[in-house]
């Protein structure tokens, strides 16, 4: 499907109105349309304007959910997946979606992608359901428990080259306990979320959890594929 858009020409869009909504990242979005202009800045931050062949003018743009509006209770616009179509009728709609489609559908699969995919959806589901914060609490915590599991293999292997003592061992290990309690304690202070209970504790390190063990599942799915070449 041909079109042009603000990138390439002037586009008249004075006059046009909300027609619809899509659904898309904006990493689509960009790929599609190009890099969109920042509208007036505060309740539109991303906007593009794109002329399909026919002469159909339509709008994309986010409406008083990001940063530049909401301030911390926003979206970064660059994690919108919701967003606004205008134009001077519905086809406008009508033709970016079928511009999405397109493109998800000529679009090879990744195999990276596609093997981390359920680790992708679930941090996807926390963002839209708990928040940006959140999310980058479950990060962190993500990163807590991997550089432990460092840690254990390395203590265990010094442990086996030099025989090392067990309570030098159980030292280090408390160590590292202490540190990684810290460090999850400074990134909830960091991003004003509370855990003032064991449960929202325990909900925090199992999206943790259950997130590295979908990547370690992409992992074994990318091993196994390598193999078989």
């Amino acid at each position: 499907m041909n079109y042009t858009t603000h990138n390439q020409e002037a586009i008249v869009t004075e006059g046009s109105s909300l027609r619809g909504e899509v659904t898309a990242t904006y990493k689509e979005l960009t790929n599609l349309f190009g890099v969109p202009t920042k509208g007036d800045a505060n309740k539109v931050e991303a906007h593009w304007a794109v002329k399909f062949s026919d002469g159909t003018v339509a709008t994309v743009y986010n409406w008083k959910n990001s940063k530049s509006y909401l301030g911390e209770q926003g979206e970064n616009v660059k994690d919108i997946t919701e967003w606004h179509v205008g134009g001077f009728g519905p086809s406008a709609t009508i033709l970016v979606q079928l511009t999405l489609e397109l493109m998800r559908e000529a679009k090879p699969k990744d195999k990276v992608e596609e093997a981390f995919s359920s680790a992708f959806d679930m941090m996807d589901s926390i963002r839209s359901q708990k928040g940006e914060s959140y999310a980058r609490l479950v990060e962190v915590a993500m990163l807590t428990i991997k550089r432990r599991e460092m840690i254990e293999m390395l203590v265990d292997m010094i442990s086996a080259a030099t025989e090392m003592p067990e309570a030098i061992k159980g030292i280090l290990l408390e160590a590292d306990t202490a540190m990684s309690v810290k460090t999850i304690s400074a990134a909830c202070q960091a991003s004003n979320i509370k855990f003032d209970s064991q449960s929202t504790a325990d909900e925090l390190m199992g999206w943790a959890t259950r997130i590295i063990e979908a990547e370690v599942g992409g992992v074994e799915t990318l091993v196994k594929g390598a193999k078989k070449k």
